[in-house]
């Protein structure tokens, strides 16, 4: 299978800079710069070919750079890291954007897929998915903000309570400026229920834009990973949850006790050390 960074690059003036089109899903709480460093040296970087951070929550002013830097961790790698932001006001995430290009982030994805609580009740997130054109006015102010620099994703789920309005919201992304989508094929009222995955979801959003497409929710293997590229036409693909039961699942790597105990010590010492601690 191709995986040149050629075939996950947007055809516009600010290109994906992924190595393979194996992503590591932000997730609340796991994907801080322990865990996600972790994985990035372990992994070949056509094996891994990106990931990027907890969301940052954009509301009552802008974020500290101190804050940007802590969620982006002090490591390079050869994949790239991008922030992810939540929010909804469109100035304060038009300016937190610029800042973030200003720093040289090397891409800037918008969170309308978490289910939490919190997010329904601050009406971002998946909450979002109920209003396409405020979707569309969100990523489109961060478009603005980043002038051209970084490029600028959005990530969403099929939809809140069913997906009846999912080519709705495509659309929207479509047509903000944003260089790639990625949709988590289950509903925000889904959760992470097995049985609610539907890569059909995927095909539909195939059929309604042009933009590389990644695809999100369930993959528990890179077989599995292939197989959803090929049926669904998505582009990339991203995974969450196996990374934590399986953290070799970006190369498809056997290995035994003594490896992954080692991977254990190593987490364990890093976390110790202090280097997850991100608040927002």
């Amino acid at each position: 299978m191709d995986a040149s960074p050629e075939s996950t690059r947007s055809p516009g003036p600010t290109p994906l800079p992924f190595t393979s089109p194996w992503l590591l899903a932000p997730m609340d709480g796991v994907t801080d710069p322990v865990f996600r460093d972790l994985l990035l040296d372990m992994h070949a970087p056509e094996h891994l070919g990106g990931a990027f951070t907890e969301f940052v929550r954009i509301h009552q002013g802008l974020p500290s750079r101190r804050l940007i830097l802590q969620h982006l961790g002090l490591q390079s790698h050869a994949a790239p890291v991008g922030i992810q932001f939540m929010g909804r006001d469109h100035g304060l995430m038009r300016e937190a954007a610029a800042l973030v290009a200003d720093m040289g982030v090397p891409l800037l994805d918008i969170n309308f897929g978490c289910p939490a609580r919190g997010a329904r009740k601050g009406c971002v997130g998946a909450a979002l998915l109920d209003f396409p054109e405020e979707i569309r006015a969100i990523v489109s102010s961060c478009v603005e903000g980043v002038r051209g620099r970084i490029p600028v994703t959005a990530k969403i789920r099929a939809g809140v309570q069913d997906d009846r309005q999912l080519e709705d919201v495509v659309a929207a992304v479509d047509d903000s400026g944003a260089a790639l989508l990625t949709l988590h094929c289950r509903t925000q009222k889904e959760g992470y229920d097995e049985a609610a995955i539907d890569w059909k979801r995927l095909e539909r959003a195939r059929s309604r834009t042009s933009l590389p497409l990644c695809g999100n929710g369930g993959i528990q293997s890179l077989r599995e990973a292939e197989h959803m590229r090929r049926q669904t036409g998505c582009d990339l693909v991203m995974i969450g949850r196996a990374a934590i039961a399986n953290p070799w699942v970006f190369s498809a790597e056997d290995v035994g006790a003594e490896e992954s105990l080692s991977f254990l010590r190593r987490y364990h010492d890093s976390m110790l050390g202090g280097g997850a601690t991100v608040q927002q």
